[in-house]
This record gives C-alpha cells, structure tokens and sequence, in this order.
C-alpha cells in the first residue's frame, strides 16, 4: 500500500455494456464492519502491521550494534532525518552525502533505530566490512554470497565490495580448484638408440 502512494490514480466508471470480463473492483461491495474512519487511522495500521524485525533473524546483541553504528554514522543520521521530515522534490536539493540513496527513496523505513530498504537491513559504513566477511563466513562463490546478501542487506557499494572480500579471502584461495595440468601423451618408442 505504501508502495500505491507515490502514484496518482485516476478511477474511471464504466457502465455494464463497455465491461466484457468483470473484475473484483466491479463487483458489488461487502458492508464495512469497524474499519477506520480517517486516512491517517488507516495508515498508523498498516505502519503497525508492518514489522522489519521479524522477518529478519537477528540477536538484540547484534541489533544494539547495530543501532549504535546507525547512530554514529553522519550518514544514516542524515537519511533519518530526510526520512522524517520528507525527502526533497528534486534530486539536486539532497544533501550530497545521501544523494547516492535517491533512487531508492521510497522504499525506506525506520524502526526501532535502524533503517530499512524494504525488508533488508540498511548496514552503516563502521560494519561494511563485518557485514561482508559474515556474508561469506560459509566460503560459498560470488554469486551465493551476492544472493544471500541482496536478501538480508543493503548499502550502495555493497557488490563491489563483497567481491572484493571474496576474492581476497586467503582461505577460497588457498582451496580454490587449480588449473589442471594438462595429460601425459604418450610418445612412440624409439626402434633403434
């Protein structure tokens, strides 16, 4: 629903004979039973129906740090205040420390001292490099370590540098397959010395 509020809708009625296939927006309504009268009422629900925390399973020793990191990044500091006071119309209007977080503006949230990107953690630049090794505590490839990231956390250069973590990693390097020496061939044997 939060997702619906950045577009203008516009509802046109169309009369049964210029509707071929009815939809559920059509059909006749069910009586409304003790729903919220005021818009704001409405969305103070859904705010509350929507927990970050516990779709993500996280230790209270971890989410303390967590929360005392995003309190001492300027950064996160900076998007916290945006968050709440509104971001700006224009992209140039951003402060430029945040400008990098424009794009995904809308899908912020804060709760409980920590911001969200939708469902994913957003990680403070102090644990950029905590988060990366503990992404790839299990040695998996790039490509399980990225996936498993982009489904707990965010930070822009956050590929880029899980990548890099990867590939310096001395233990991936040590156990990585070597390249395979190339088959004995076999030679005619000679007739005369």
């Amino acid at each position: 629903m939060l997702r619906l509020q950045r577009y203008n809708l516009v509802v046109t009625y169309k009369p049964d004979p210029q509707m071929y296939v009815a939809d559920n927006l059509s059909r006749a309504s069910v009586p409304d039973t003790g729903t919220p009268e005021t818009e704001f009422q409405v969305f103070a629900l859904e705010l509350k129906a929507i927990r970050p925390l516990t779709t993500i399973k996280i230790s209270s020793e971890r989410l303390s740090q967590l929360q005392k990191a995003t309190e001492q990044d300027p950064v996160m500091q900076t998007i916290k205040t945006t968050i709440l006071t509104g971001w700006p119309s224009l992209r140039e209007e951003t402060p430029i420390s945040i400008r990098e977080f424009w794009n995904f503006r809308d899908e912020f949230k804060l709760h409980n001292g920590v911001l969200f990107k939708s469902q994913r953690l957003i990680i403070p630049k102090a644990l950029h490099t905590e988060a990366s090794s503990r992404i790839h505590s299990s040695h998996l490839g790039i490509e399980s370590c990225l996936r498993k990231a982009r489904d707990l956390v965010f930070w822009p250069s956050m590929n880029s540098e899980i990548k890099e973590a990867i590939t310096n990693c001395s233990i991936c390097a040590e156990y990585q397959a070597k390249q395979q020496k190339q088959p004995m061939q076999t030679h005619q044997i000679p007739v005369h010395p």
